[in-house]
């Protein structure tokens, strides 16, 4: 594995970390795309799409900044054993999964409080 896989996927992680994640799904969940908007019309698409090929299924993943591919994997779900590089993309995904979850949460508890406050506040 290069130093720049590393240092990108160290980039991304941080990014996933520290961004708001939006998530969008296609095709009745066939493609699920995470994406982040880096500035003024640069966005990061993590996009991962299920596949059947020959009745086997797999996971195309894919990584984009605006039009460029970034990072690609493709990988069977029997699968047993990934490549450094592999892991590194699945687990970006996995953050993406993670950190909408925790937005979804974090949202949750804020309009818990926020209309405990109000009926505070009519009492």
């Amino acid at each position: 594995m290069s130093d720049d896989s590393t240092r990108m996927f160290l980039y991304l992680k941080k990014l996933i970390q520290t961004s708001f994640v939006g998530v969008t799904s296609l095709c009745g969940d066939a493609v699920k795309e995470y994406f982040i908007d880096i500035d003024a019309g640069t966005t990061i698409s993590f996009i991962v799409s299920k596949n059947n090929t020959d009745g086997i299924p797999s996971y195309q993943y894919l990584i984009g900044m605006g039009e460029d591919i970034i990072a690609s994997a493709m990988i069977s779900a029997h699968s047993k054993h990934l490549t450094r590089e592999e892991e590194m993309i699945v687990r970006l995904f996995d953050l993406c999964s993670a950190r909408v979850i925790f937005q979804e949460t974090r949202g949750a508890i804020r309009a818990a409080l926020e209309s405990n406050r109000q009926k505070n506040r009519l009492n």
